[in-house]
């Protein structure tokens, strides 16, 4: 439902979306008048900027705190006075507002007990130095999570969990952790805020409860009374996931800090370089837990804290293919490709940035190349953030992205959107890849690879560049068919060197590395309790 004052918005509103069955819109005034409804998102965009009298401010929030559920959310977009500025008023013939200080605004909602998740100051205007901000809020549940009290033997470990599709890189550490008596292992489900990636809490906790993992919802509980020892972080990014668990505040609660890299970085340029190694968590955390000698190297060019608290245990994403051939595939899988040679294709979402992608490039050819040979069947596998981007950019909307799916789908190629990735590498025979974390991951299946080469696009890192160099490479859709006609011939000359190149890249693969990083953890904790206590 959308209000507004104004008759003439509300019907501009109105055909804009004549054709929804779900959206309606109404002239009424929410400061005069109490809203029939209860919502779980309420959205209010320079409202409180135009309410100049201090009982009209706060009894609109009142009203919005009438129908805004718990577990619910709100959204504000107003113009303030940040840096402890005092609150301006202006007027003229045709405007009247308040600049209200950021302190004074937000204490009107959080004393309703309202949570400030989000904050993005937006754009600075005009003589009077305000800056128009938006913030995402959140109401708590009624009832909370309680904690059991700990026990002095025992660890509280929370790992921050935010994507289905990373579940892998943490899987081995929660299973190591629930195997000691020593330890207490909390998953704490976080929202994933990213403008190119569509986060649905409902396919998270599907994902969380189909693999029988229990968790907690960080609006169930006050972090302050958590009494966690060891936080292990798995996203870089603090704009990411709520304030209270961004690292900065969250590193002076607990005694232990780590992170675990969200991929296995082979990207270049100066954007990635800070995403990877120049974050809070990354350069603050007491350890950073990485798969070999040659990350560590990396750390120690381009992070502002050197390597000193990067430790080398392999990395736990890869305890999960040590097995592979053993693997349970999703039979539904094995019944698409029904016998055929099956090659995978991993797509960057970078498409249009000149970064990574060789989407805009390869797309088709391969997905003609591929549809032209009964034997091969491709299951493509794309980055999370790919049919996001393709919204993004208007090339689609999220209903013609559905239907592209549907329609890829009927032709044969199988669209692989399983959390576990693992189904799709244990049942491919070859890998064609941008830049992205499959081009070293792949690797150590022993399967030939085709690094897909954008001649435009950001260099690979160093680790990139090195592995590259075991791979096949393509700059043409020529390449490509080769290397096909190489897989269905069997003809793998690179194999040798290829698989001799694996302990370079992949120290300690041999499924123990979530073991090692909790050992770590739990020795770490001990020495910093004893060193308070001397």
């Amino acid at each position: 439902m959308g209000i507004d004052l104004s008759e003439a918005l509300i019907e501009q509103a109105k055909k804009l979306y004549s054709k929804s069955n779900v959206l309606h819109f109404d002239v009424a005034d929410i400061v005069q008048s109490e809203l029939a409804g209860e919502f779980d998102i309420v959205a209010c965009m320079g409202l409180f900027t135009c309410l100049t009298r201090r009982a009209d401010f706060e009894r609109t929030i009142s009203h919005i705190m009438a129908i805004l559920q718990p577990g619910g959310y709100l959204v504000l977009k107003d113009s303030l006075m940040l840096d402890g500025k005092d609150e301006t008023y202006v007027h003229d013939n045709s405007y009247e507002a308040i600049y209200r200080s950021e302190a004074d605004y937000l204490q009107a909602f959080t004393q309703f007990g309202l949570q400030v998740v989000q904050r993005h100051p937006l754009h600075r205007g005009g003589p009077t130095g305000k800056v128009s901000v938006l913030y995402l809020l959140h109401r708590p549940v009624i009832q909370p999570y309680l904690f059991l009290p700990k026990k002095a033997t025992v660890s509280r470990m929370a790992i921050l969990y935010q994507l289905p599709e990373s579940w892998s890189n943490v899987r081995s550490v929660w299973l190591a952790a629930k195997a000691r008596v020593d330890v207490e292992v909390v998953v704490v489900l976080l929202p994933f805020f990213h403008q190119q990636k569509e986060w649905r809490r409902s396919a998270v906790e599907q994902q969380l409860q189909k693999e029988g993992i229990e968790y907690i919802s960080w609006d169930e509980f006050d972090v302050a009374d958590a009494a966690f020892d060891i936080v292990l972080y798995t996203t870089p990014e603090d704009s990411s996931r709520p304030v209270p668990f961004q690292f900065p505040g969250l590193k002076s609660q607990v005694k232990v800090t780590a992170y675990i890299p969200y991929g296995l970085e082979v990207g270049g340029g100066a954007q990635n370089l800070e995403v990877l190694y120049r974050q809070p968590v990354v350069a603050g955390a007491d350890a950073v837990f990485v798969r070999s000698s040659g990350v560590k190297k990396i750390f120690n060019t381009y992070s502002p804290t050197a390597d000193q608290q990067v430790v080398v245990t392999g990395h736990p994403r890869m305890d999960g293919l040590i097995h592979l051939s053993e693997f349970d595939v999703d039979p539904q899988l094995v019944a698409d490709i029904a016998g055929r040679t099956a090659v995978l294709w991993n797509a960057h979402f970078s498409f249009d940035e000149d970064l990574w992608s060789t989407f805009d490039l390869f797309a088709a050819d391969i997905l003609i190349m591929l549809l032209q040979r009964p034997d091969l069947v491709l299951i493509f596998r794309p980055h999370p953030l790919l049919w996001k981007r393709l919204i993004d950019l208007g090339i689609f909307n999220s209903l013609e992205v559905d239907e592209l799916k549907h329609e890829l789908r009927s032709l044969g190629i199988i669209v692989d959107e399983r959390p576990d990735h693992r189904h799709a590498f244990a049942a491919s025979c070859a890998l064609m890849t941008d830049a992205g974390s499959f081009l070293l991951e792949y690797l150590v299946t022993e399967k030939p690879v085709l690094y897909l080469c954008n001649p435009k696009g950001m260099e690979l890192n160093e680790q990139g560049q090195a592995v590259v160099n075991y791979y096949c490479t393509a700059n043409t859709a020529a390449d490509i068919a080769t290397f096909i006609d190489n897989l269905l011939a069997a003809t793998d000359p690179g194999r040798s060197a290829r698989l001799d190149a694996i302990p370079d890249f992949f120290s300690h693969f041999d499924g123990h590395s979530g073991e090692r990083i909790v050992q770590y953890l739990v020795n770490r904790l001990q020495q910093q309790t004893s060193r308070s206590t001397v």
